[in-house]
Protein backbone atom coordinates (compact mmCIF):
# COMPACT_ATOMS: atom_id res chain seq x y z
CA UNK A 1 0.00 0.00 0.00
CA UNK A 2 1.30 3.58 -1.02
CA UNK A 3 1.57 5.83 1.80
CA UNK A 4 1.08 9.64 0.81
CA UNK A 5 2.22 11.53 3.70
CA UNK A 6 4.09 14.72 2.63
CA UNK A 7 2.73 14.13 -1.10
CA UNK A 8 1.32 17.03 -1.90
CA UNK A 9 3.82 19.31 0.00
CA UNK A 10 5.82 18.60 -2.55
CA UNK A 11 2.98 20.10 -5.30
CA UNK A 12 1.41 22.58 -3.67
CA UNK A 13 1.03 25.72 -5.00
CA UNK A 14 0.96 28.28 -2.19
CA UNK A 15 3.93 28.98 0.14
CA UNK A 16 2.10 29.28 3.35
CA UNK A 17 -0.87 26.98 2.36
CA UNK A 18 -0.58 22.98 1.17
CA UNK A 19 -3.51 23.55 -1.40
CA UNK A 20 -3.29 22.58 -5.58
CA UNK A 21 -6.41 23.27 -7.50
CA UNK A 22 -6.22 22.42 -10.65
CA UNK A 23 -8.42 22.11 -14.15
CA UNK A 24 -7.52 19.58 -17.34
CA UNK A 25 -5.65 22.93 -18.31
CA UNK A 26 -2.62 22.85 -15.80
CA UNK A 27 -3.46 19.21 -14.15
CA UNK A 28 0.06 17.72 -14.99
CA UNK A 29 2.00 16.04 -12.25
CA UNK A 30 5.60 14.91 -12.05
CA UNK A 31 5.43 11.51 -13.53
CA UNK A 32 6.79 9.71 -9.74
CA UNK A 33 3.57 11.36 -8.54
CA UNK A 34 1.61 9.73 -11.43
CA UNK A 35 2.77 6.68 -10.70
CA UNK A 36 1.90 6.83 -6.89
CA UNK A 37 -1.58 8.25 -7.43
CA UNK A 38 -3.15 5.44 -10.41
CA UNK A 39 -2.22 2.86 -7.82
CA UNK A 40 -4.05 2.10 -4.34
CA UNK A 41 -2.82 4.74 -1.93
CA UNK A 42 -3.77 6.22 1.25
CA UNK A 43 -4.81 9.30 1.38
CA UNK A 44 -3.12 11.72 3.64
CA UNK A 45 -4.95 14.61 2.62
CA UNK A 46 -8.53 15.64 1.40
CA UNK A 47 -8.89 15.75 -2.48
CA UNK A 48 -12.21 16.69 -4.39
CA UNK A 49 -12.87 16.17 -8.08
CA UNK A 50 -16.02 18.33 -9.85
CA UNK A 51 -16.83 17.10 -12.89
CA UNK A 52 -17.38 19.46 -15.22
CA UNK A 53 -18.13 17.42 -18.62
CA UNK A 54 -18.16 13.86 -18.88
CA UNK A 55 -17.80 10.98 -16.18
CA UNK A 56 -14.63 9.57 -14.75
CA UNK A 57 -14.68 6.51 -12.15
CA UNK A 58 -12.84 6.19 -8.84
CA UNK A 59 -11.84 3.41 -6.43
CA UNK A 60 -12.62 4.47 -2.60
CA UNK A 61 -11.55 1.61 -0.46
CA UNK A 62 -12.13 -0.87 -3.03
CA UNK A 63 -15.51 0.25 -4.41
CA UNK A 64 -16.35 1.94 -7.99
CA UNK A 65 -17.82 5.38 -7.68
CA UNK A 66 -18.65 6.95 -11.13
CA UNK A 67 -19.13 10.65 -11.31
CA UNK A 68 -20.79 12.73 -14.12
CA UNK A 69 -21.79 15.94 -15.01
CA UNK A 70 -22.54 18.42 -12.39
CA UNK A 71 -21.39 15.93 -9.92
CA UNK A 72 -18.61 16.02 -7.14
CA UNK A 73 -16.50 13.21 -5.76
CA UNK A 74 -14.50 13.59 -2.29
CA UNK A 75 -12.11 11.44 -0.36
CA UNK A 76 -11.02 12.02 3.43
CA UNK A 77 -7.30 11.08 4.77
CA UNK A 78 -6.61 7.79 5.73
CA UNK A 79 -9.33 6.35 2.87
CA UNK A 80 -7.79 4.04 0.29
CA UNK A 81 -8.05 5.91 -3.54
CA UNK A 82 -7.22 4.69 -6.64
CA UNK A 83 -7.15 7.59 -9.40
CA UNK A 84 -9.00 6.64 -12.71
CA UNK A 85 -6.40 6.10 -15.86
CA UNK A 86 -6.56 9.22 -18.24
CA UNK A 87 -9.69 9.79 -19.35
CA UNK A 88 -11.20 11.22 -22.74
CA UNK A 89 -10.05 14.36 -24.53
CA UNK A 90 -13.56 15.61 -23.94
CA UNK A 91 -13.54 14.54 -20.07
CA UNK A 92 -13.47 18.49 -18.07
CA UNK A 93 -13.22 18.66 -14.39
CA UNK A 94 -11.83 20.85 -11.52
CA UNK A 95 -9.35 18.80 -8.67
CA UNK A 96 -8.52 20.01 -5.40
CA UNK A 97 -6.47 18.99 -2.63
CA UNK A 98 -5.76 20.20 0.75
CA UNK A 99 -4.51 19.13 4.33
CA UNK A 100 -5.77 19.11 8.08
CA UNK A 101 -3.82 22.37 8.33
CA UNK A 102 -5.30 24.23 5.91
CA UNK A 103 -8.67 23.23 6.78
CA UNK A 104 -8.54 23.81 10.30
CA UNK A 105 -7.56 27.75 9.43
CA UNK A 106 -10.98 28.06 7.85
CA UNK A 107 -13.99 29.85 10.73
CA UNK A 108 -16.30 27.12 10.90
CA UNK A 109 -16.45 22.97 10.41
CA UNK A 110 -17.90 21.18 7.40
CA UNK A 111 -19.72 18.44 8.91
CA UNK A 112 -19.93 16.41 5.65
CA UNK A 113 -16.30 15.76 5.51
CA UNK A 114 -17.25 13.43 8.46
CA UNK A 115 -19.47 11.59 5.96
CA UNK A 116 -21.96 10.39 8.31
CA UNK A 117 -24.58 9.61 5.06
CA UNK A 118 -21.89 7.59 3.93
CA UNK A 119 -22.00 9.02 0.20
CA UNK A 120 -18.91 10.36 -1.54
CA UNK A 121 -20.42 11.69 -4.54
CA UNK A 122 -22.85 15.29 -4.56
CA UNK A 123 -25.02 16.56 -6.40
CA UNK A 124 -26.01 20.14 -7.37
CA UNK A 125 -29.17 22.07 -7.97
CA UNK A 126 -28.54 24.69 -10.85
CA UNK A 127 -27.88 27.32 -9.18
CA UNK A 128 -25.33 25.84 -6.69
CA UNK A 129 -23.66 24.12 -9.25
CA UNK A 130 -23.25 27.28 -11.04
CA UNK A 131 -21.77 28.70 -7.90
CA UNK A 132 -19.19 25.66 -7.30
CA UNK A 133 -17.96 25.39 -10.59
CA UNK A 134 -17.42 29.75 -10.42
CA UNK A 135 -15.52 29.46 -7.00
CA UNK A 136 -13.67 26.74 -8.44
CA UNK A 137 -12.29 28.53 -10.98
CA UNK A 138 -11.31 31.52 -9.24
CA UNK A 139 -9.52 29.53 -6.68
CA UNK A 140 -8.03 27.39 -10.11
CA UNK A 141 -7.04 30.91 -11.32
CA UNK A 142 -5.36 32.41 -8.20
CA UNK A 143 -3.39 29.70 -7.32
CA UNK A 144 -1.65 29.36 -10.94
CA UNK A 145 -0.46 33.08 -10.83
CA UNK A 146 3.05 33.81 -11.42
CA UNK A 147 3.78 36.44 -9.23
CA UNK A 148 2.96 37.21 -5.78
CA UNK A 149 -0.65 37.85 -5.24
CA UNK A 150 -1.56 34.66 -4.03
CA UNK A 151 -3.32 36.08 -0.71
CA UNK A 152 -4.07 33.46 1.80
CA UNK A 153 -6.83 35.49 3.42
CA UNK A 154 -8.51 35.42 -0.02
CA UNK A 155 -8.04 31.54 -1.13
CA UNK A 156 -9.01 30.78 2.73
CA UNK A 157 -12.44 32.92 2.40
CA UNK A 158 -12.86 31.67 -1.50
CA UNK A 159 -12.26 27.75 -0.22
CA UNK A 160 -14.82 28.42 3.06
CA UNK A 161 -17.51 29.73 1.01
CA UNK A 162 -16.98 26.84 -1.43
CA UNK A 163 -16.93 24.11 1.40
CA UNK A 164 -20.17 25.56 2.46
CA UNK A 165 -21.84 25.29 -1.08
CA UNK A 166 -20.41 21.42 -1.00
CA UNK A 167 -21.43 20.95 2.89
CA UNK A 168 -25.32 22.65 2.02
CA UNK A 169 -25.49 19.71 -0.99
CA UNK A 170 -24.58 17.23 1.13
CA UNK A 171 -27.15 17.25 3.30
CA UNK A 172 -29.81 18.42 0.95
CA UNK A 173 -29.20 15.74 -1.67
CA UNK A 174 -28.10 12.81 0.02
CA UNK A 175 -30.37 13.20 3.16
CA UNK A 176 -33.44 12.48 0.77
CA UNK A 177 -32.07 9.25 -0.50
CA UNK A 178 -31.16 7.87 3.24
CA UNK A 179 -33.95 9.07 6.22
CA UNK A 180 -32.77 10.65 8.89
CA UNK A 181 -32.86 8.82 12.22
CA UNK A 182 -32.12 9.32 16.41
CA UNK A 183 -29.60 7.08 16.14
CA UNK A 184 -27.64 8.79 13.13
CA UNK A 185 -27.99 11.78 14.66
CA UNK A 186 -26.56 11.41 17.87
CA UNK A 187 -24.04 9.27 16.19
CA UNK A 188 -23.28 12.74 14.13
CA UNK A 189 -23.33 14.29 17.09
CA UNK A 190 -20.33 11.86 18.55
CA UNK A 191 -18.57 12.63 15.58
CA UNK A 192 -18.38 16.34 15.52
CA UNK A 193 -17.41 16.35 19.29
CA UNK A 194 -14.18 14.22 18.52
CA UNK A 195 -13.78 15.97 15.18
CA UNK A 196 -14.65 19.36 17.53
CA UNK A 197 -11.61 18.48 20.04
CA UNK A 198 -8.86 17.32 17.10
CA UNK A 199 -9.33 20.37 15.34
CA UNK A 200 -9.18 23.15 18.29
CA UNK A 201 -5.93 21.44 18.64
CA UNK A 202 -4.25 22.26 15.34
CA UNK A 203 -6.14 25.64 15.38
CA UNK A 204 -4.06 26.10 18.37
CA UNK A 205 -0.53 25.47 16.65
CA UNK A 206 -1.28 27.13 13.36
CA UNK A 207 -2.25 30.94 14.91
CA UNK A 208 0.83 31.64 14.76
CA UNK A 209 1.34 31.29 10.52
CA UNK A 210 0.50 34.19 9.13
CA UNK A 211 1.72 36.23 12.53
Amino acid sequence: MQETKGLLEQIKLHDKLVIRVTSNANSNLPDEVMKILMQPHRKANYFFAFMKQGSLTHKVDLKDLTITNGQLFFVVPNQIHTAPAKGKDDIQCFKMSFDQNCLSLLPKQFLFLLNPLSSQIISFDHNSGKRVKALFEILNQMLHLDNDQKEAEIILAHLNSLLTEINNAYFRSVAREKAETSRLSKYIEFQIAVETYLTEQYSMRLLTIFR
